[in-house]
């Protein structure tokens, strides 16, 4: 089988394996690694969010404008690396009505001057 001129022009090369690999010098080793031995890192990082109940209170929904229990949730979202978390992201306060469903955000300082019981 003969390859075109395009084709063998290219840097890489295939092995038959269907994958390309980086061209080598005459030493045999890839340029960006002497020696052969090339190492690798990883990171695994990501965003998680923990959900705790902070407690419930009896008020009137925005939503329904029914007199019932009040659910105030806290949401804090941390940059994590290698599954620990390091930098807090954000952190919202939810309130959510036990009757009808509606969810909404309140600030900080609402949720801790709202008399949980």
């Amino acid at each position: 089988m003969t390859l075109s001129t395009r084709q063998a022009e290219r840097p890489t090369r295939h092995d038959g394996s269907g994958v390309q690999r980086s061209k080598r010098t005459p030493s045999g080793g890839d340029k960006r690694c002497p020696g052969g031995y090339c190492p690798a890192m990883f990171f695994i990082f990501g965003l998680r969010t923990k959900v705790s109940q902070s407690g419930v209170v009896q008020q009137v929904c925005r939503n329904c404008r029914n007199h019932a229990a009040q659910v105030i949730t806290r949401r804090s979202t941390k940059f994590s690396l290698f599954f620990i978390p390091i930098i807090p992201i954000r952190t919202r306060y939810m309130q959510q009505c036990t009757f009808c469903g509606a969810q909404y955000e309140i600030s900080r300082s609402d949720a801790q001057r709202l008399p949980v019981g």
